[in-house]
């Protein structure tokens, strides 16, 4: 059995973040990342971004290992024991521990009664899957119209291939852009070359030397590579068996239209991320923190957020705590064009645009009850800690 002061469960953004918070206030503790992956902790959004435009591979690597973590890959933990303060992992072995952080991130949603070898891009690993993959293959499909499809779609169009993405929603990030701005992306991403099929659930998929993928409306459409994105499920299952608050919440349709169905919503925390055991945090993807501008609880699944959030974790877990109120921010790069935002994003809010919008820049605001509780910077057009002031502010 090995004991360690800091036991950190994910080797992602989180992980590595929580390693430098640490280290700001304990030099000398011993840390150990257990992480599933087979890769040391690296920079997710490099996966479906710069890595597809020339930025070299050594560059996603994180110095985690630099800060004295021990890091140990290939590690699947399966029990968390609170009495005992112990964790074990898929082969029986035992990790002891003073403080825990829970940085397991999110899984990918996945087409039910499909296929194996549809990429549910995520990882590392799916990046080299796919790097691979498109080097014999000619037409990529991709499931998902949201912010990794999106991502990707534009990104293996830049690379040479040719792309099709189809998705249920009206629009490309339609759930995240307000009716214009998302039809406008349909036009603006078929102008480079990408065949964009709107408003199809997928019925069945199918493989043999190729992929067949049946639509809603009665197409059969064939890929040599396919690729979902469909959004994601927090990796709660540990805390959940623990006994920890994991929340519930019925989760939205599948691709395929299937019924609802439950699923945890994350680990809640309290402001300075720590569950309800005194002795173990959150962070990163799979925390349930509070919000503290808008007042209400949320998880957040982007790199700013992972970054943020395990530092002030991993200052806490070293006895330095701070509340966490951060207001984290995101991005995406889609062609030449560049947004990013803070808040809630969702064009179910009321939305406002003011600028130029779609050609120029621009900002779009998202109000609830009055208030602004989104922004988002289309283009450039106003810096991210601009953004930020405006969350809160009566509409």
């Amino acid at each position: 059995m090995k004991s360690y002061r800091y036991l950190i469960v994910g080797g992602g953004l989180a992980a590595d973040a929580a390693v430098m918070g640490i280290r700001a206030v304990d030099s000398e503790g011993s840390i150990a990342i257990l992480s599933e992956e087979p890769h040391p902790p690296y920079r997710r959004p490099m996966l479906s971004k710069a890595l597809w435009r020339g930025t070299p591979i050594d560059e996603v690597w994180l110095p985690t290992a630099e800060a004295g973590a021990e890091i140990h890959t290939g590690i699947q933990v399966m029990r968390l024991d609170l009495d005992t303060k112990c964790v074990q992992d898929a082969r029986g072995e035992e990790w002891r521990f003073e403080k825990l952080l829970l940085a397991t991130g999110c899984i990918p949603r996945t087409l039910p009664q499909a296929p194996d070898g549809i990429l549910y891009f995520r990882t590392l690993s799916d990046y080299f899957t796919l790097r691979e993959a498109i080097t014999e293959a000619e037409h990529i499909g991709i499931i998902g119209g949201g912010y990794i499809g999106s991502e990707l779609g534009a990104s293996l169009t830049i690379n040479g291939k040719r792309v099709t993405m189809l998705f249920p929603e009206t629009g490309i990030c339609a759930r995240l852009l307000p009716p214009p701005l998302s039809d406008w992306l349909n036009a603006f991403y078929r102008e480079r070359g990408v065949e964009v099929i709107t408003g199809v659930l997928v019925q069945r998929v199918s493989r043999d030397n190729r992929w067949q993928v049946h639509l809603s409306d009665g197409q059969t459409l064939i890929f040599d590579a396919l690729v979902a994105g469909l959004g994601v499920l927090p990796r709660d299952e540990l805390a959940h068996q623990a006994g920890l608050t994991t929340p519930t919440e019925f989760s939205p349709p599948t691709q395929t239209g299937t019924p609802e169905k439950k699923s945890l919503d994350g680990v809640r925390v309290n402001r300075f991320l720590q569950t309800a055991h005194p002795d173990v945090y959150a962070a990163g993807d799979v925390a349930l923190f509070p919000y503290a501008r808008l007042g209400i609880e949320t998880r957040v699944e982007h790199e700013d957020h992972a970054i943020a959030s395990g530092f002030y974790a991993g200052q806490a877990m070293a006895g330095e705590a701070q509340p966490y109120e951060h207001l984290p921010m995101f991005y995406s790069e889609l062609f030449d064009i560049r947004y990013e935002a803070v808040g809630l994003i969702d064009s179910q809010l009321e939305v406002r645009m003011e600028g130029d919008l779609p050609t120029e820049a621009g900002v779009i605001t998202y109000h609830q009850q009055g208030r602004i509780v989104g922004a988002l910077s289309w283009r450039n057009a106003m810096p991210v800690d601009d953004l930020r002031e405006l969350i809160g502010h009566s509409s």
